[in-house]
């Protein structure tokens, strides 16, 4: 995707916590310079919470502005206090998993989240229609 707008990124892992964000150099490069890069970067594991990334996002008007993308398993489910979902904010499906159990979890997360978000389910790209 780096390589096709051919701009530089910004990258974090996320669990149950939120790694540093790192700008990856990732404009004019080539597809295996860009791995290369993103495969330098340390990245944090365990359980999953969308809960801080929203809220990371939200803190800053800069971040408030960019195009951001969660690429997930959405095996997570919102809480039912109520938040600010980034309007930039979307989700993009990427697990070892069946297909239609990656659909189901999808769906399960968006309507968790609805409360948060009402279009939600139009957020999830590549998933719901």
């Amino acid at each position: 995707m780096a390589k096709k707008m051919n701009v530089n990124l910004y990258f974090s892992s996320f669990s149950h916590v939120l790694s540093q964000e790192t700008l990856l150099h990732t404009k004019d490069k080539s597809v295996q310079q860009i791995w290369d890069e993103f495969r330098k970067i340390p990245k944090v594991s365990g359980g999953t919470d969308y809960k801080q990334i929203w809220d990371y996002i939200n803190m800053s008007p800069t971040r408030k502005k960019r195009f951001s993308l969660i690429i997930t398993d959405f095996e997570w489910h919102a809480s039912p206090e109520r938040y600010e979902h980034p309007k930039n904010l979307y989700y993009a499906p990427c697990a070892n998993m069946r297909w239609e159990s990656m659909v189901d979890s999808a769906k399960s997360f968006a309507k968790s989240a609805q409360h948060g978000d009402p279009a939600i389910a139009q957020r999830l790209l590549g998933i719901i229609k």
